[in-house]
């Protein structure tokens, strides 16, 4: 079964340095692993949210177009990573190679 991991951040949380190396350098210790176990499909790093455009569209067949991020979001995806699992038990290891948050961004 594939499984589409979402990497997210808070557009308000002021990280710091070393936090933001510290997070990092664990998604890239889990994509290491997700590759060299075969089981790691694509990944890719999205443009910021400023770069982005909202996309509408309704059943009558209108769409609109607007520049920037979905208005009031506060959570931005940043990034995505696709990955394969036989099995559950595999499945419930990944989410510790993710780097926990942490509230503090002086650490």
């Amino acid at each position: 079964m594939r499984y589409a991991l979402l990497i997210r951040e808070d557009g308000r949380a002021v990280v710091g340095p070393r936090e933001r190396s510290r997070r990092a350098a664990g998604l890239a210790a889990l994509q290491a692993e997700l590759q060299e176990r075969g089981e790691l499909m694509g990944s890719e790093r999205l443009h910021p949210p400023e770069a982005a455009a909202t996309v509408r569209c309704w059943d009558g067949g209108g769409i609109v177009i607007t520049n920037g991020a979905f208005g009031g979001a506060r959570e931005q995806i940043t990034g995505f990573a696709v990955a394969t699992a036989r099995t559950g038990t595999r499945r419930s290891r990944w989410r510790p190679g993710f780097p926990p948050r942490r509230t503090d961004p002086s650490r």
